[in-house]
């Protein structure tokens, strides 16, 4: 038989060419395979869950977020709902982003229809004498949350014979703060000043009244409570902070040392609100902080709508602030409050209060 060297060294060449794109196509294969499992292995331990729905409902709020991360001990949460109850899948999936950020939360589902010995006996233990409740434990301490807490209603239809309509689902902000409630030893006390032609927190005045405001720091598991100087001998002793809101008229020189003395001496917390104009006397109070007032009114032409009100959107870094940023705050008349220089010649004390402009 005749041979060919052309033909022979172009059949090896060739044979050589399939060898390397099989081993350079196993190697691309084998090298894929390693890093799907790597990236499976990293996404494992450190993973990350993001709400992409458009009204993101179920993503939970940096308020939620902080109460969840600063639980220290195991809460118990049971779930008493009936499968088909219109509100169980609502429930089921908030509870489990409230477990994704908390390893703390231990959730059971309860159905008593088809655990009806479990259901006897976590009622007994909870003294819950109705369906469809769930029931948050923390150490013994309990709070039951109804299913009819769980949604805001719309009763602007009774007049015409309309049924109330379910409008709004709550159930983080009551979940929230039945959390709260039992995790913490006892709810703080914001006392609000009275006497002094203050805002009022029994007033549900829309735009004088502070009614819906003291609505919302229960909300948060504290108490609003009303109180005066003069009939309370000084500050409560289990406030834990005071509100002055907006004086029409000045306080008295003792007032205004007691509560000096509260702050400074028994590290007390104190919130002014002053409208422009009347300032209550609070002049000499807050200049001893290094907080002056100004009496005025701050204009900007090119962030109002009316003349009278300032839209800001643009704050100073501080904790406050660092969760209003992109957030349009409107102030109606506000006046100007800035840090006071110290007068010449003074040695800071090392007490000395820092004034930071928000």
């Amino acid at each position: 038989m005749a041979r060919y060297p052309e033909a022979t060294d172009s059949i090896q060449r060739t044979t050589r060419r399939r060898w390397s794109l099989g081993l350079n196509a196993g190697a691309a294969v084998a090298l894929a395979a390693l890093l799907v499992g790597m990236i499976n292995y990293l996404a494992q331990r450190n993973y990350a869950r993001a709400d992409w729905s458009r009204t993101r409902f179920y993503s939970l709020s940096d308020k939620t977020t902080h109460l969840l991360a600063s639980l220290s001990n195991r809460v118990d949460i049971t779930v008493f709902f009936q499968a088909d109850h219109p509100y169980y899948e609502d429930v089921a999936n908030l509870l489990q982003e409230y477990t994704y950020q908390s390893p703390l939360l231990r959730v059971e589902k309860v159905d008593p229809n088809r655990n009806l010995a479990r259901a006897e006996e976590l009622a007994r233990r909870y003294q819950v004498t109705e369906l469809n409740v769930v029931v948050f434990d923390h150490h013994g301490r309990s709070k039951v949350v109804r299913a009819d807490d769980l949604m805001e209603m719309d009763y602007s239809g009774l007049a015409s014979g309309e049924p109330p309509q379910a409008s709004a689902f709550k159930g983080e902000q009551v979940f929230s703060s039945a959390l709260q409630s039992i995790a913490q030893d006892r709810p703080p006390k914001v006392y609000f000043l009275g006497g002094h032609g203050e805002r009022d927190i029994n007033d549900r005045d829309p735009y004088a009244g502070y009614s819906e405001l003291a609505q919302r720091v229960r909300g948060d598991n504290a108490e609003a409570l009303d109180f005066t100087l003069s009939a309370q001998h000084g500050v409560p002793a289990d406030a834990d902070a005071v509100v002055i809101a907006g004086p029409t008229k000045p306080l008295a020189a003792q007032e205004i040392e007691t509560l000096q003395t509260w702050v400074e001496k028994k590290n007390g917390r104190l919130l002014v609100l002053l409208d422009t104009g009347p300032s209550g006397g609070l002049e000499t109070l807050l200049s001893a902080w290094g907080v002056r007032l100004d009496h005025d009114v701050v204009l900007d032409p090119k962030r109002t709508l009316t003349g009278l009100d300032l839209f800001v959107d643009a704050y100073g870094p501080h904790p406050i602030t660092r969760r209003l940023q992109q957030i349009t705050s409107v102030f109606y008349m506000p006046r100007s409050v800035e840090p006071s220089n110290p007068p010449l010649g003074q040695v800071d004390r090392a007490d000395q209060p820092v004034v930071s402009t928000l």
